[in-house]
């Protein structure tokens, strides 16, 4: 299973995440280019991390893509809201500027401040990706629920078309269609 979260020094300086092997090291307050979007918004005592670990199947790999979280403690909350079950709603592709442009607000609020209604938010993005892609999540409840709800939002760069995907802890019960059966 997914374990625990920890966090291993290395001789002569540098941290390594979930395991103590190559591959799991974290880049902490890596330079940004000046137009990247976290560069504006790094807080002193909780900077950006980078790094290329993954979850795969019930365990963690590295060497995936690159994504850089707008903060250590953004790394630390995406890593641990994986865990081994949970289910999830297909993904919608919505224009970020439907409905008022409500999507637009959320895509381009502070990375390190939760919308109103939401108990925190993680931003990360994709930076190995041709384009480059964006995302927020949301977590709608607290940790310390026995169901946790967020919603994802993911953006590539260059494009209007948010990817909406809302995640629960709770597996799926039935199928879509079971709730429109009598």
């Amino acid at each position: 299973n997914y374990g625990r979260f920890e966090l291993f020094d290395q001789p002569g300086g540098g941290v390594r995440a979930l395991r103590d092997a190559p591959g799991f090291e974290l880049d902490i307050n890596p330079p940004l280019p000046p137009a990247h979007p976290y560069h504006p918004h790094i807080i002193d005592g909780n900077p950006p991390v980078r790094s290329s670990i993954d979850p795969q199947g019930d365990s963690w790999t590295a060497g995936a893509e690159v994504t850089t979280d707008a903060s250590v403690s953004a790394f630390i909350m995406r890593v641990i809201m994986w865990p081994a079950n949970w289910g999830h709603a297909p993904v919608v592709l919505v224009d970020r500027h439907a409905h008022g442009g409500v999507l637009h607000g959320l895509m381009n609020h502070l990375p390190h401040q939760p919308p109103n209604g939401c108990s925190a938010v993680m931003a990360h993005r994709f930076d190995d990706m041709v384009p480059p892609a964006e995302c927020r999540t949301l977590l709608l409840t607290p940790f310390d629920r026995p169901f946790v709800a967020w919603i994802d939002l993911i953006i590539p760069s260059e494009t209007n078309t948010v990817c909406v995907r809302v995640v629960t802890t709770e597996p799926p019960v039935g199928d879509a269609s079971d709730a429109f059966k009598d």
